[in-house]
């Protein structure tokens, strides 16, 4: 029961035998995690599937008033509650308007830590927060039974990937995720990944990232969640 609650399960969202994600394999490697910078092309102007975003893990500084804290703090493109199916409890989620670097940075917080922090306070909608340092604004609060995509890693609170700035020299190593349109094939899938990102390769490709071209994309369910490998 212990196994099926945390790793088999499906997730909680709408139609989860839909949702796939992305992998690369160099040679013998296997991995998940993609470099921000050098495959950011793949969500526009033409995404390999419909509903590509990006996910990433992080544990970040938070401060609310005069509490401050780490917690998990989960940064994503935006269709990433779109693509999942996932509405507001509170508020609103994310959208496509908040990856604008212009935009107002925005927050969503996960029931458990609206609760824990906020004591289930409507009033949270539009408090400034701080992430690192960055001040974000919370827009929304998710249903209790969201997990984000690892029941073993939920999120403390969900934000746009450029609200907090890249570390000098450094990148983002995100995960892409997809759902699949109905009657599409995990086979067309893999297809239309591998000729996109040969797109990509001739059109994007800069000289100093030519190890890209030893990589081949795939897709696999996540159906239950995301993939460890790395």
């Amino acid at each position: 029961s212990l196994l099926h609650d945390t790793i088999l399960a499906r997730l909680p969202i709408s139609h989860p035998q839909e949702l796939v994600q992305l992998t690369w394999l160099q040679g013998t490697d296997l991995g998940t995690n993609f470099n921000w910078p050098d495959y950011e092309p793949l969500l526009t102007p033409q995404p390999a599937l419909p509903g590509l975003f990006a996910y990433l893990s992080e544990e970040m500084n938070f401060r609310s008033g005069n509490v401050s804290e780490r917690v998990r703090a989960h940064l994503v493109s935006g269709s990433y509650y779109s693509s999942l199916g996932v509405k507001a409890l509170l508020g609103r989620t994310l959208a496509a308007g908040d990856d604008r670097t212009a935009a107002a940075p925005a927050a969503v917080l996960s029931y458990a830590y609206w609760g824990s922090r906020f004591g289930f306070d409507p009033a949270v909608i539009a408090r400034t927060v701080y992430l690192n340092g960055a001040p974000v604004t919370i827009v929304g609060v998710t249903p209790p039974e969201f997990y984000g995509l690892n029941r073993l890693a939920p999120p403390d609170i969900t934000c746009p990937l450029h609200v907090t700035p890249l570390p000098d020299g450094k990148s983002y190593y995100v995960s892409f995720f997809t759902r699949l349109q109905p009657g599409v094939s995990i086979a067309r899938a893999r297809a239309q990944v591998a000729a996109r990102f040969h797109a990509l390769l001739d059109e994007e490709l800069k000289p100093e990232s030519s190890w890209m071209r030893q990589s081949k994309l795939d897709v696999v369910s996540a159906a239950t969640g995301e993939e460890s490998v790395h």
